[in-house]
């Protein structure tokens, strides 16, 4: 695991936020869509999520926003082929609570988790807590179980995760 704050420069990660946030962050409307979906019924019954790419197929018309994100991932990490990039936004309750701990795939792989906002929710890899900070971003192994929680101090948390060879 390596955590790398400052990822992106400011004016790349601000594109990307605010093609992605803005319209939570002021009353500017903005049609980047999110689509809810049952997730941890127990612990965070409801999140959104906006899937970008799965199995070679890009599913957004926004893909092309993150492609200074994806090149960077790149020449940091050696990814060769992608396989999925998800982005999730957890709601905001009154308490923190820690997601149950999942795996992305089944096989050893290679996978990034990229921070849009600052907040108290965090990720569980290995028992290691790595904070929600805007620009940070975390490369994993996400085969290995991870946990993510919700946010308390905060409306929402959001994150972009990628998975890739």
């Amino acid at each position: 695991m390596e955590v790398v704050d400052d990822f992106l420069s400011y004016e790349q990660f601000r594109e990307i936020k605010d093609s992605m946030m803005y319209p939570m962050e002021t009353s500017r409307l903005n049609n980047f869509p999110w689509f809810l979906m049952e997730y941890d019924p127990a612990a965070q019954p409801l999140m959104f999520v906006h899937l970008f790419y799965t199995d070679g197929t890009i599913n957004s018309t926004a893909y092309e926003l993150l492609t200074g994100l994806i090149d960077k991932i790149k020449d940091k990490d050696n990814l060769d082929t992608m396989i999925r990039i998800k982005a999730n936004m957890y709601m905001g309750k009154d308490d923190l609570i820690l997601h149950n701990e999942h795996t992305d795939y089944p096989y050893s792989h290679k996978g990034a988790i990229f921070y849009m906002d600052n907040s108290d929710g965090y990720t569980v890899i290995e028992s290691q807590k790595v904070e929600s900070k805007e620009n940070r971003i975390v490369f994993l192994d996400p085969s290995i179980p991870h946990a993510s929680t919700n946010c308390s101090d905060s409306k929402y948390r959001t994150t972009i995760n990628f998975n890739y060879l």
